[in-house]
């Protein structure tokens, strides 16, 4: 794996920002609570909406494929950035001609995954045309380099985005103010 140094984090990835979408989202993706005036609460069932989300970004890429971007930034973190990952090498397997860059925030991401999740992270990675590490050991502000990153060197943003804070709204917000395309599949 490539290691960014704080001295080139911002210019050692080429990618032509117009051809290129990153990714962020929750770690999580819970179904929201619905709630209707006439029925009170629903909860709606967790496959169920992990499902439909994933299905809503299976469509959304083929669409941004469809227009001209073939370069996808995933940030690795477990939940929709392994969802997108995994989507990309969907594309990649059916022989779509597209290149998945894979940005590790630090090395042992993985190491407090679940088993499914690590198994999602090989296969991104092995899926992955580059692999670049942000920070050569765990920081404290390691993701939000990577985040930084995700935006710097792309033009759209597909999100999965509730609304609450954390590393995805700081994600949504900086697209945001780039100028970015912002794609919320909630």
């Amino acid at each position: 794996m490539a290691y960014l140094s704080p001295v080139n984090r911002l210019t050692a990835i080429y990618t032509d920002r117009d051809t290129t979408v990153a990714f962020s989202g929750h770690r999580r993706i819970v179904a929201p609570v619905q709630s209707s005036l006439f029925h009170g609460a629903e909860i709606i069932d967790p496959e169920h909406f992990s499902n439909t989300v994933a299905s809503k970004l299976d469509k959304a890429l083929e669409g941004l494929v469809g227009e001209g971007y073939h370069t996808f930034l995933c940030g690795m973190a477990a939940g929709f950035d392994l969802m997108a990952g995994m989507a990309v090498r969907r594309l990649i397997r059916a022989g779509y001609p597209v290149d998945l860059l894979a940005l590790v925030p630090h090395p042992g991401q993985a190491a407090r995954f679940g088993e499914r999740d690590r198994e999602d992270y090989e296969k991104v990675l092995a899926s992955a045309s580059g692999i670049y590490t942000v920070c050569p050991e765990y920081r404290q502000d390691c993701f939000h380099l990577r985040n930084d990153l995700l935006v710097a060197h792309s033009s759209v943003l597909v999100c999965c985005y509730d609304g609450t804070p954390g590393g995805t709204r700081y994600t949504v917000k900086k697209a945001l103010k780039a100028g970015h395309r912002v794609v919320n599949l909630l």
